[in-house]
Order: C-alpha cells, then sequence, then structure tokens
C-alpha cells in the first residue's frame, strides 16, 4: 500500500474524532479536567485537516467564501476522487499485516494534506483561501495549535510541540476507550460523538495553558472576523 493510501485509510479511520474536532469549544471537561477514557485512536489524527476540503463540504462555509457554481463543481469532483481513493484504502488494508509506524504514519499524513491544499488552493482564489485558513483556525479554538501550519505561524518551539503532541497522545488514549466502549455496545454514534467533544473541550483547555500570552493573542487575530455557522440540525 503506498503512503497515500495509508493516510487516507487513518483518515478514514478517524473521520468521527475529526468531526468532533472541528465542532466550537464550549468550556467545561471531563472530572478534574482528564481526559474521558484510557486507552487511545483517533484523536491524534482528528481535526488536523489543513488542506480545509471537509469544511468546504459545509453550506454555510460556502456562503461565507461565496464560492462559484463552477468552483462547487470542481470541489464536489475533488470530495469525490478522495472518496474513491480511501474506499480503495480501506480495501487494502484489508488485505492483512501490521499497522505502520505512528509517527511515521503521522508525517505521511501531513505530507497528504499538504498536497490536497495544493489542490484546493488551484480552485479557490487567494482570498477565499485566506478566509478558509480563519474559518478553520476560528472552529478549532486552542485546538488549531495541532496544525503544522498554524504552529509555523506561531512560532510554536520544539518544547511547546512536545507538550502539545503529549496532549494529543493522552486524547488518543481516550477516545481508543471510547471507541472500543461502542464496539462493546456500550454506547451509540451519537453517545460516542458527544463524549468526544467533552474529551475536545479538555484538551482545547490544556492547549491554551501551552501558548504564551502573545501566541494566544496572535491566534485570536488569525482566526478573522466571526463565522456565522449555521445552526445544528437535530437527529
Amino acid at each position: 500500500m503506498n503512503w497515500k493510501r495509508s493516510v487516507i485509510a487513518i483518515l478514514a479511520v478517524s473521520a468521527l474524532a475529526a468531526a468532533a474536532a472541528l465542532a466550537p469549544a464550549q468550556g467545561g471537561g471531563q472530572g478534574r479536567g482528564g481526559f474521558g477514557g484510557q486507552r487511545g485512536f483517533g484523536g491524534q489524527f482528528g481535526g488536523s485537516d489543513t488542506s480545509g476540503l471537509g469544511l468546504l463540504n459545509r453550506d454555510d462555509v460556502q456562503r461565507d467564501l461565496n464560492l462559484t457554481p463552477d468552483q462547487k463543481s470542481k470541489l464536489q469532483a475533488l470530495q469525490e476522487k478522495s472518496r474513491e481513493e480511501i474506499r480503495a484504502a480501506m480495501q487494502d488494508m484489508m488485505g492483512g499485516g501490521g499497522p505502520p509506524d505512528r509517527q511515521e504514519m503521522q508525517a505521511m499524513m501531513e505530507k497528504y494534506q499538504a498536497a490536497q491544499k495544493k489542490e484546493v488552493d488551484k480552485i479557490l482564489t487567494p482570498e477565499q483561501s485566506k478566509r478558509l485558513f480563519e474559518i478553520r483556525v476560528q472552529l478549532a479554538g486552542n485546538r488549531a495549535v495541532t496544525m503544522p501550519d498554524v504552529q509555523k505561524e506561531l512560532g510554536i518551539s520544539d518544547q511547546q510541540k512536545a507538550k502539545i503532541a503529549d496532549l494529543q497522545a493522552k486524547q488518543a488514549e481516550a477516545n481508543q476507550s471510547l471507541f472500543q466502549e461502542m464496539r462493546d455496545g456500550g454506547m451509540d454514534r451519537d453517545q460516542l460523538r458527544e463524549r468526544m467533544q467533552k474529551n475536545n473541550e479538555v484538551l482545547d483547555a490544556e492547549l491554551g495553558k501551552v501558548l504564551t500570552d502573545g501566541q494566544r493573542a496572535k491566534l485570536k487575530e488569525m482566526a478573522g472576523k466571526p463565522f456565522k455557522a449555521d445552526p445544528p440540525v437535530d437527529r
């Protein structure tokens, strides 16, 4: 399995984590500020979509960017291509073999998303790409500092990166136990999403403590003007 398919497969497995990670932080948390759960996978990869392709599925994002019909058509084609690649990658994964090294997979995922971002930027205008970045930062809150491009803009130090990685690993361990509990029939998908959101709120609060006052101010500035999100649809 080539690196591109390997990365897409990880993105598919962590889709729920990514969806929860892009939800606005609302404070709160689990117990004394710890993550709910004990063992981990998924959260470390979720919410780090630097291409913004997932957000471009949203009607409210499309309106904010004022996408043209031609742009929407091209983005839809790119999204369909990604889904086809995901299906092919999942079929490859079912062929057996041990899991790849986690750090190596993280590096490959970042490489894939950088390539995907180039495809998105070819469709959007420079102004739209800038606004998409602002929306992505705004929706992620402090969790935006897990994204390589945001870390670069903020001048995150190696020591800070190590602290951020440790927090991501703890969240990943917590989310794994939640996935296992769902597989064992202890909760449904909606309950999983809710509890993962609580873990994301804990992560958001802890990540804020890693930043300096200047970095927190710059992160707020990077979010741009307020994004008017559509209200959630009741399921």
